[in-house]
């Protein structure tokens, strides 16, 4: 059943303010992380990820958001349709997918980070497709993705 406009726009808006709780170490407790979320230290700073397998040996395609939104805008939220997001269309395709959040004025994070540069969010984002690569047995093949600011 497709979504109304109303329930699209409630997910695309828990983008910004989660909806439910589930803490994890080193995360918010007061904070939600969406299924296949986790909640990892890249660059010395918490670093929001999610990592989608694909079953063909491809690049892995790093997606990196602006600066308002997490990555989710890419992976959409539990109660979305698949089809309406990125994420799904490329591991179709048969690519990985990992979308890397940043660490700035969400409820994810435990904090804000007022002095996170461009150079932290660099290493950031390597740190965190390393991690991934490592943990899944991947090539080090990589796409970078950016939306709004992070392009």
């Amino acid at each position: 059943m497709p979504l109304t406009r109303r329930q699209a726009a409630a997910g695309l808006a828990a983008s910004v303010v989660p909806l439910t709780v589930q803490a994890t170490a080193g995360a918010n407790a007061s904070a939600a992380l969406f299924p296949g979320e986790e909640m990892i230290t890249a660059a010395a700073l918490p670093c929001l990820i999610r990592f989608e397998k694909s079953a063909r040996d491809q690049p892995l395609v790093v997606f990196v958001p602006g600066t308002s939104f997490l990555a989710r805008i890419a992976y959409g939220f539990p109660a979305g349709r698949p089809t309406d997001f990125l994420s799904h269309w490329l591991v179709a395709a048969g690519f990985p997918f990992l979308g890397v959040s940043y660490p700035l004025d969400n409820p994810v994070y435990p904090e804000t980070y007022p002095d996170f540069s461009i150079t932290d969010w660099g290493r950031q984002v390597a740190e965190a497709a390393r991690h991934v690569i490592d943990a899944n047995g991947l090539g080090n093949r990589i796409i970078a993705v950016g939306w709004s600011m992070g392009g």
